[in-house]
């Protein structure tokens, strides 16, 4: 390494990163939205429910209602778009509500976006290939507490074994992350002649490029890449960005529709995907905003998926500790809203009604902490995931007894 700076660093400015396709990237796209009742869509679907059902091609000018049956609530339909021959299809959400997710084909624009999304970067000029690959690994190999990523589905488009490869933001945010949880002078890096903390900060510098090329186009990839992001710790002045990278997932999440259990489509590990990466978005939401100190990004009234530990994807595979997890952020989300809110502050806290909503959320906690499995209750003198979740749990539980009058919640460490 060269003194002053680094031959990477001095690599990075004398070339630009060298972009190639992807090979087997689809060249047409489409859009997906969610939509709320209150948007009137359904009163769009409404009408066309409501007139013949019409057999010529969906590209012309006449809409088409899908019927699953004649007898039947009609779950799709099919209306001229604004774009000429193009078609939206609209696709209720559930039987019983009105709420819709519209597909449609992409713009050129849209597809434009995505295209270069998807495009795969050669980075080996700067990030020696094994450090990405050994940083990949560590990641997975961490056991994350957010399961937000499946190993095999992404190692094996990591590896080429399937097509198209993982989008390069989320792989830059998934080696960015692994950087924390190493040493800074683990052989890691000292084998291949780098720095930890210069690699994160290419990896974080190539991620915001890429947050800003794409932060118009929800996916699921940049889900996962910002939720990466948003939880990795920075430093007091700069803790602001994490809150508006997780306001980014939340609002991409739910423009998808993760807020909401799809009950039109028969597809259990789809519908399982989905919930990982909306409770993983939630709880970050949940922690980002409670160390700014502001408002929630996410009305629990606005949800109806449901997690349980039974939403497993693997033989023998745990969620106790994620759903545990879920369940904490939940209750401090109540004590932000019912203790913290500015509406809460303006009636006082010397108040019965005050009283009475930390009594609440005080049993809430105990029954919380009595419901953790003894084998997870256990403090740790690792830094393991229990002990991450039972500090957490010390840290909503102080949040609430600031403002109680009796004994804090039980200990984390005397179960």
């Amino acid at each position: 390494m060269t003194q002053g700076k680094s031959a990477t660093e001095e690599s990075m400015k004398r070339k630009r990163v060298d972009i190639e396709p992807t090979p087997g990237m689809e060249r047409k796209g489409k859009v997906i939205r969610y939509h709320g009742s209150s948007s009137g869509y359904h009163l769009v679907g409404n009408i066309f429910s409501s007139a013949e059902t019409q057999e010529s091609d969906t590209t012309g000018n006449h809409s088409t209602v899908i019927l699953e049956s004649k007898e039947e609530t009609p779950k799709e339909f099919r209306i001229p778009s604004v774009y000429g021959n193009k078609t939206y299809r609209l696709r209720k959400l559930d039987l019983n509500d009105d709420d819709l997710m519209i597909v449609r084909d992409a713009t050129a624009d849209e597809e434009a976006t995505r295209i270069a999304a998807d495009t795969r970067e050669v980075i080996d000029d700067l990030i020696p290939r094994s450090v990405i690959v050994s940083l990949v690994n560590v990641y997975f190999d961490s056991n994350p507490l957010l399961p937000i990523l499946d190993r095999e589905e992404y190692m094996n488009a990591f590896e080429g074994k399937t097509s198209p490869p993982p989008s390069p933001l989320l792989t830059y945010s998934i080696c960015a992350y692994a950087c924390f949880l190493i040493r800074s002078d683990d052989p890691l890096f000292e084998n291949a002649s780098v720095k930890r903390d210069e690699i994160y900060r290419i990896l974080t510098d190539r991620a915001a490029v890429l947050f800003r090329t794409v932060y118009l186009v929800p996916r699921i990839a940049t889900i996962q890449a910002l939720v990466l992001i948003a939880n990795q710790p920075v430093y007091s002045g700069i803790s602001h960005k994490n809150w508006i990278l997780a306001g980014m997932a939340v609002r991409m999440a739910q423009d998808l529709g993760l807020h909401r259990t799809l009950k039109t489509v028969d597809a259990a590990d789809f519908n399982k995907k989905r919930k990982r990466i909306w409770y993983s978005v939630y709880v970050t939401d949940r922690w980002c905003c409670a160390i700014m100190g502001r408002p929630l990004a996410i009305a629990d009234s606005d949800c109806d998926v449901e997690l349980s530990l039974t939403d497993t994807l693997y033989p023998n595979e745990d969620l106790t500790t994620f759903f545990s997890f879920v369940k904490l952020s939940e209750i401090l989300g109540d004590v932000l809203c019912h203790v913290y809110s500015a509406r809460a502050k303006a009636q006082g806290y010397l108040t019965k009604a005050m009283e009475q909503t930390v009594s609440g959320l005080q049993r809430m906690l105990e029954q919380w902490y009595a419901n953790v499995p003894e084998i997870y209750a256990q403090a740790d003198p690792r830094w393991t995931l229990n002990s991450v979740l039972l500090c957490d749990y010390s840290l909503v539980a102080q949040a609430v007894y600031c403002f109680g009058k009796g004994r804090p919640a039980h200990a984390f460490y005397s179960k």
